[in-house]
């Protein structure tokens, strides 16, 4: 369903997140609806996951980097409320590394209206680096996602 036209996440330049642009192909991608996650292996085979209706919600993306293993993902569709310590733990489980693993950690936050200061304060309360984490705010965002190789931006 969607390509990707650009660096993957960790071939970036050392502070430079997303926006990347994911455009339509094929694969096993799946759309997220609130409260809907999915882990995304980082691998030759075409997919991944993105949120859409974003225009008042947040979508939240673990990437997980570890230097030993390959890369995932876990993309998070957040319900309206309070980002909780419950949503990062569920995302530590879903890619399999544990909570002193936040230095191979990066979190993407994004949204089609502002990111709130409280937002990104509940990330950084999870314990990632604030270095790590990437916010992303457009008034016309309504789909964002990762996909398999590792890429993280718009779906459109």
């Amino acid at each position: 369903m969607f390509e990707t036209r650009d660096l993957p996440f960790h071939e970036l330049p050392e502070g430079e997140g997303p926006p990347i642009l994911l455009t339509a192909k094929h694969g096993d991608w799946t759309r997220l609806g609130f409260g809907q996650g999915r882990l995304v292996r980082f691998s030759e085979d075409p997919g991944g996951a993105f949120a859409f209706g974003l225009l008042q919600s947040v979508v939240l993306i673990w990437v997980y980097l570890p230097p030993d293993e390959p890369g995932r993902a876990y993309c998070y569709h957040a319900p309206l409320g309070p980002l909780t310590p419950q949503i990062h733990r569920a995302a530590l489980a879903a890619l399999e590394c544990a909570e002193h693993a936040h230095a191979f950690l990066h979190v993407v936050i994004a949204s089609g209206r502002e990111i709130t200061p409280e937002e990104e304060a509940a990330v950084l309360r999870f314990g990632v680096r604030a270095d790590r984490v990437y916010t992303y705010s457009n008034a016309l965002l309504s789909q964002f996602g990762v996909s398999h190789a590792g890429c993280v931006g718009e779906a459109g």
